[in-house]
């Protein structure tokens, strides 16, 4: 078996005089396979750049994330979540206490009517996969201080979280990053 191929195409247990021919041609596809997965990356990252930043640009504008808590009828439900806002719509985590275990959901608004007089201040209409419309006020003229306010039409509002929302954060999800 000594100096001979394998299979797979390398050498196995070669003599002192095989490396002349079949394995430095491995080397040498090994380098060329190398430098065409090395324009392959640079490919897909220019890829990358291209699709993502122009979309992130609108989006950095944006805070990270916005604590927020449902309301009815001007009471705190007991469900808080986190908001991130995009340039095509509000997703958000819902976090519901049940039997002392948190319950999370996701939710996508997807903006139906976007819009904003002052820079900054932006009036909404979205719509979430369930159906439920929603208008509504994203003011994030102060980045460290966002501002959210989206109300359906049964009553339910989805505003910055306050102190109800915070003490149920504060007991449930002590660890958890809710946003500003």
């Amino acid at each position: 078996m000594q100096g001979q191929k394998s299979k797979h195409n390398t050498c196995v247990n070669p003599t002192p005089n095989s490396h002349s021919g079949f394995c430095r041609g491995l080397r040498r596809r090994g380098l060329r396979f190398l430098l065409e997965g090395e324009i392959m990356m640079k490919k897909i990252l220019f890829c990358f750049l291209i699709c993502v930043i122009p979309s992130t640009v609108f989006a950095a504008s944006f805070p990270q994330s916005i604590a927020f808590e449902f309301q009815e009828h001007g009471k705190f439900t007991g469900i808080i979540g986190k908001a991130y806002i995009t340039e095509t719509a509000v997703e958000i985590v819902t976090f519901a206490e049940k039997s002392g275990e948190v319950v999370p959901f996701a939710f996508i608004y997807t903006i139906l009517e976007k819009r904003s007089q002052i820079e900054g201040l932006y009036s909404i209409k979205c719509r979430n996969q369930l159906g439920v419309i929603s208008t509504g006020t994203i003011d994030i003229r102060d980045p460290l201080k966002p501002k959210m306010a989206l109300t359906s039409d049964k009553g339910i509002t989805i505003t910055n979280i306050l102190d109800g929302g915070r003490k149920m954060k504060k007991e449930f999800l002590p660890k958890v990053d809710l946003g500003k």
